[in-house]
Formats: C-alpha cells, structure tokens, sequence
C-alpha cells in the first residue's frame, strides 16, 4: 500500500503539472518565458497561444467571477443518490508582473528549481508579498444535507467567507459563518496570518532538516535522476499524452474569443516511456533490493487499472484583439470503479463517480480595484504560528514560549494594496 501511495502522489503531482502545460510547457516561446505547448496546432493558432502567454505574463491585475460545481453520485452506504456542491465567488486581484514572470520561468525546469532549493525561502515570500487579492465565496449546500439535518446538527443552505491577502498577510472574515452557524462557537470578525513570511520561515525550517539528511539528493533513492522531471517539457513527450484543438471562436460580453481545448489521455500518459521511467525510479525509492521486477510490473499494471475512467481538459477562451484569457474551463470526471477494485475495496454495490467542473471569468484588466486590508484584524505572526507547527521549538527562550504565540493580536491595518504596486 505504501508503494501504491507513493505512486499515487507522484501521478497527482504529473497531473496538476500537466494542466497548466497549455500555458507553460512545448514548442514556441521567447526570452525566459517557458514555452507554449502547441501540439498539432497550425502555426498561426500557436501564435495566439504564445500571444496570450505574453500578455497574461505582463498582466497587473483584473477582476474574476468563478462558479465551481462538485456533484458526487453513487455514494455506497449512505441515504443519498447524489450530493451536489455549488461554489461561486467574486473578487480581483493585482500583482507584480516581474516576479510572476521570474516563477513562471521555474515551472518548465522543476529540476533546476529542485537543484537550487536553497533559494525557494526567499522566492516563496517574494510572490506571496506581490500577489494582493480579494474573494467573496459562497457554498451552497446539497438539500439532501440541509433537510436531513435536524436538532443542533442543522445545517444552513449557504455559506459564505471573504478573503483577502494584503502586502502578504492572509485574512479571513468570519463573520457571515458565524451568523449562519450560531451554535458551533465560530469567533466574530476578521482574522489573519502573516502568509509571506510563515511561509518563508517553514521552508527554511525544512531545509535545514532536509541539509541534515544530505540535501534533495540524499533524500531520493540513488541513482534518481532530477532531470526526469524535466522530460515532461519536451513536446515529443507532452504529444504522446497530451492533445489541444482549436474550436469554434466564440463571443463572450461582445468580445470575440479563440477557444483552445486541451486533454489529457492517461493511458497514454502511463505508457509513455517518460512516465514509466519516473515511476521505475519513485517504485525503488519505496520498495529498494526488495522489489523484484515482477514487483514491479504488477504494480504499474496496478497503476494502469486504478486511473481508468478519468478523464481530464481545460478550455481557454482568448481575446482575439488583446490576448487575454476572458475564461477558463476546467472539467474532471472520475469513476472510482476501477481505482477501488485494483486497491481491493468491494465494489459490489458499485463505486462512487466524481464529476466536477471549474469556470473562472476574468475582466478589466490592468484596472482592478484598489484592495484594502481590513482596519483591524486579529493576526497571528509568522513566529506565533511557526511556534504552533513545530512544537514550540521556535520560542525565543528556548522553552517554546513565543510571546503571545497563537493568541493573536489585534493590529492596524497594513497600508493600502494597489493594483499594479
């Protein structure tokens, strides 16, 4: 189970990694830009693509309406059919188009980044503390949940929450939860967290256990090789699993659009020779001497079964005149049927089916809305929080006792976020 798990990990990772190989990965592309994969593409819809890349790599800011629909059928052993979960939010966002540019360049080379680990720290605070956002977010419950529910376990119809991240701080109003659910002893009003430097602090702690240990290499198995990671770069490779069609154009707000259509074909993903290299090198990571080669074949076979049924693509929807993305789709479809009988779960009463579908909207573009912190919050520190997570080692006295940790103190504001900054 150990190995399956480690398998599973590493698929998921390819996975997020290859949905956003429309916008990072392939055959054109220009100075530090990761390239655009275009696949069997005419030349001039590759040039759209790379268009986009460029303009969206140059953006400041914009505002975006996203709804997200999560619909769950034949769950075994519960009252319900179905359970189906709508999420839609509002907000903007602005940022500072340099240091976009500077991670984006990292997410073609995974094993450059990986090869300099020691500058991740630094890199993670930087983005965090240019990237200024708000969102409003609101679930609406399945009404198989709310009128089943009864006495002190009754749930609301929605639910909604408001984020922000201001000059890296996170912050979160609780408030409408609250509201919505006045027995659970949810705290009234707006919370944060100091995001950028929390998470500068826990990678550097990382590191230096990760140093302990012999650096990233002295943490893989020997013999693995970094630059596998970077086969999934190489067009020839992305081709044998990867396919992205122009449809139709369409019109969205009275704006033409370019539609770009990729999917991801996962059998061909596992066969290709990229894939079963790294799974070679992840499946010796788990099981060492001990995994023979017929180990080693059942579990790929193994690997081949579970993931049957998913099926995976995103939609682009590309502003001919500006080259801006106006939409997104994202759509993932999964019957668990296969994934359960090759783990030897019972699937006589057959297996549940995952369908869920993403669209984010984006509009004014370089002229989003000047985004404020709130005037007073409660904001637990970076010190506070690292003194949680790690057990107290991070006190100041050496007892674990950082000053107020976890407690949280009420602050001003931090200054006015604006667009572009």
């Amino acid at each position: 189970m150990k190995k399956l798990l480690i398998l599973l990990a590493v698929l998921l990772v390819m996975v997020s990694g290859v949905a956003l190989a429309q916008e990072g990965q392939g055959e054109a592309g220009s100075g530090d830009l990761p390239t655009v994969f275009c696949g069997t593409l005419a030349d001039a819809d590759c040039q759209i693509l790379l268009a986009s890349q460029q303009a969206m790599t140059g953006l400041t800011g914009a505002t975006v309406n996203l709804v997200a629909n999560l619909n769950i059928s034949n769950i075994p052993d519960t009252p319900f059919d179905s359970l189906a979960f709508q999420l839609n939010g509002d907000g903007a966002y602005s940022v500072d188009a340099e240091t976009m540019s500077t991670l984006q360049s990292l997410q073609g080379a995974p094993d450059v980044l990986l090869e300099n680990m020691q500058e991740l720290p630094q890199l993670l605070e930087e983005a965090v503390n240019s990237f200024q956002g708000q969102l409003n977010l609101t679930l609406t419950m399945p009404e198989e949940l709310v009128s089943q529910a009864a006495g002190d376990q009754q749930i609301p119809d929605t639910l909604s929450v408001e984020l922000r991240l201001v000059n890296g701080v996170a912050y979160l109003d609780l408030s409408s939860l609250a509201e919505s659910l006045p027995d659970a002893n949810i705290p009234n009003g707006w919370f944060g967290l100091e995001l950028s430097r929390l998470l500068r602090s826990a990678m550097e702690e990382s590191l230096e256990q990760m140093d302990a240990q012999g650096g990233i290499q002295g943490m893989l198995p020997p013999g693995f090789d970094l630059s596998t990671f970077s086969r999934f770069s190489d067009p020839d490779v992305l081709g044998e699993f990867l396919t992205v069609e122009r449809l139709d154009d369409d019109d969205i707000g009275g704006e033409a659009v370019a539609v770009f259509r990729t999917r991801v074909d996962y059998a061909g993903l596992m066969s290709s020779e990229a894939f079963q290299e790294l799974m070679q090198q992840q499946m010796e990571a788990a099981g060492g001497e001990t995994m023979s080669d017929a180990d080693r074949e059942q579990a790929m076979q193994m690997m081949q079964q579970m993931f049957e049924g998913l099926a995976f693509e995103s939609t682009q929807y590309i502003d001919v005149d500006d080259n801006f993305v106006r939409r997104q789709q994202t759509t993932f479809n999964w019957d668990l049927q296969n994934m359960m009988s090759a783990t030897g779960e019972d699937t006589s009463q057959g297996a549940p089916v995952i369908n869920f579908d993403f669209t984010i909207n984006y509009d004014n573009f370089n002229s989003a809305p000047t985004i404020e912190a709130p005037t007073a919050a409660q904001v637990i520190t970076a010190e506070q929080a690292m003194a949680l997570m790690f057990g107290g080692m991070m006190g100041s006295d050496g007892t674990g006792d950082s000053s107020g940790a976890g407690s949280g103190s009420a602050v001003e504001a931090t200054p006015t976020a604006t667009p572009g900054s």
